[in-house]
């Protein structure tokens, strides 16, 4: 193996590495915002924060909490 296949090896390696940690870090990511989407979702979490909007008097112009 001649020293520019070696160099050319190790860069490649160096590479496949990087991005396998990135798709990690990104799947990680979305792992993450799905469990808040889906908290978000759910219908007793809704009323808890409609409750509290309405208890702080927020959104007295007619806005909605939730479109």
């Amino acid at each position: 193996m001649t020293y520019n296949e070696m160099i050319l090896t190790v860069v490649a390696g160096v590479f496949a590495c990087w991005a396998g940690f990135v798709t990690a870090h990104a799947k990680e990511k979305i792992r993450q915002y799905k469990e808040k989407v889906s908290y978000y979702q759910q219908p007793d979490t809704q009323v808890k924060i409609a409750q509290h909007v309405v208890k702080n008097n927020w959104l007295q112009n007619g806005q909605e909490v939730f479109k």
